[in-house]
């Protein structure tokens, strides 16, 4: 898949960056931010502080992931991450209704991850656009 951002650089230098996220240009590429929510029972996303956040299920507790903080603006992508570091089965994860997931979410089991990315509409919904299908090892 070919990206094209809205930026342009000439002899070297970044004339101009207007990115809906929050990136840094480095050497190799775009790089994202990773936030990581406190986890219990209410775990907060506050997109202002970046566009991935990894949510670290440190005990046997059903975690209800909050709508983000802000709105963003149209096309904003959003990554969540669970892991299971519980040392067993994690409590049934559910998502705020600002999320609209395509179907039901399976937590990961213990030591292993699975993500889920939503494009925001500028009014304050996340539509999923993708996910992972299966456990990813941590």
């Amino acid at each position: 898949m070919k990206w094209k951002f809205p930026f342009s650089i000439v002899a070297g230098a970044v004339q101009r960056i207007v990115l809906p996220i929050r990136y840094t240009l480095q050497a190799a590429g775009l790089a994202g931010t990773e936030v990581l929510p406190t986890f219990g029972a209410a775990v907060a996303i506050d997109n202002a502080l970046g566009d991935q956040h990894t949510v670290v299920a440190n005990a046997a507790t059903a975690p209800t992931i909050g709508a983000p903080t802000q709105n963003g603006v149209v096309g904003q992508w959003l990554l969540i991450v669970i892991r299971n570091a519980s040392g067993g089965a994690m409590g049934a994860t559910t998502f705020n209704a600002a999320y609209r997931l395509q179907a039901a979410w399976t937590n990961p089991a213990n030591n292993n991850q699975r993500a889920v990315m939503f494009r925001g509409n500028g009014a304050g919904v996340w539509h999923e656009v993708w996910r992972n299908t299966a456990d990813v090892l941590t």
